[in-house]
């Protein structure tokens, strides 16, 4: 009976831990900003994408300034654009809109 007991809690433990895994992937794959995601965020989010492409993509990004779209995306060697498509709603270029600043008044 203590058998049965100890694996009901393992699966049920092993379960919530299996879902608190797939929660935070879809948080992390929600989106990346291209032009500051390190190589390893890059290949966890890109499909397609594995470490020596995240890397190529920082090393372009470093050597040729940030990119101003995502289809520049395609001047790294290994990316090609059904890559770019297969993703795209997930790549970015720019940062969140920052809100101005509120006036001081004097």
């Amino acid at each position: 009976m203590q058998s049965l007991l100890k694996m009901r809690f393992s699966f049920l433990v092993t379960s919530l831990a299996l879902a608190a895994l797939l929660m935070s992937t879809s948080v992390i794959a929600d989106s990346v900003n291209i032009n500051s995601a390190d190589s390893k965020t890059l290949a966890t989010v890109i499909d397609g994408v594995g470490e020596k492409l995240g890397d190529a993509i920082v090393e372009h990004r470093r050597r040729h300034g940030p990119f101003k779209n995502i289809d520049e995306l395609v001047d790294v060697k290994g990316v090609g654009p059904k890559l770019v498509e297969r993703n795209r709603s997930v790549l970015r270029t720019e940062t969140a809109p920052v809100k101005p600043k509120a006036s001081q008044s004097n």
